[in-house]
């Protein structure tokens, strides 16, 4: 003797409506876009900073803010929140600058040779000024942390030879 329950019966028709009201709430929990990759940001400043020679390189991203220390990157937009950290050396994080300093490292950011960024800018009368305001924004971006930036989508990263050393700059 088999027993089925009646396609009809009020509970089948509850229970029904029950499990296509909890598949409903996890559809709409998810997320709409994946989150931002920030290991690919990570290598792409890893690959610039090892290089020998002065490199530049803009890395697209799919986030609405960033957040760049020193030694990590973190990125986020509706589908989440990742960070990663850099393999090699340090970053300069030009987002994390204010006044001449930000300016200098926008105008390197761009394209700009140290020298060009010295002769336009008052607060710095040798490369050797200039690295050493690089050196504190540096020092302060460990000691305070950085803030989220808003950014549009990519990662401008260079690496330039300020006063014989290496400075791989990185904004937003």
């Amino acid at each position: 003797m088999t027993v089925e329950a009646p396609a009809d019966s009020w509970y089948t028709w509850v229970g029904v409506v029950l499990v296509s009201v909890a598949v409903a709430g996890v559809v709409a929990g998810l997320p709409a876009e994946p989150p931002p990759d920030a290991s690919g940001a990570a290598n792409t400043v890893d690959r610039v900073a090892a290089s020998e020679r002065g490199t530049s390189v803009s890395h697209e991203v799919d986030a609405d803010q960033a957040r760049i220390g020193t030694k990590q990157l973190a990125f986020r937009n509706d589908g989440g929140t990742t960070q990663a950290s850099i393999a090699f050396g340090t970053m300069t994080p030009v987002d994390a600058a204010d006044g001449p300093v930000r300016d200098a490292g926008e105008a390197l950011l761009a394209g700009a040779h140290p020298e060009e960024v010295i002769e336009r800018r008052a607060a710095f009368e040798t490369e050797r000024d200039l690295r050493a305001a690089f050196d504190d924004l540096r020092t302060d971006a460990d000691r305070r942390g950085v803030e989220w930036q808003e950014t549009n989508g990519r990662v401008l990263i260079r690496s330039v030879q300020i006063a014989g050393e290496q400075v791989v700059l990185v904004g937003t």
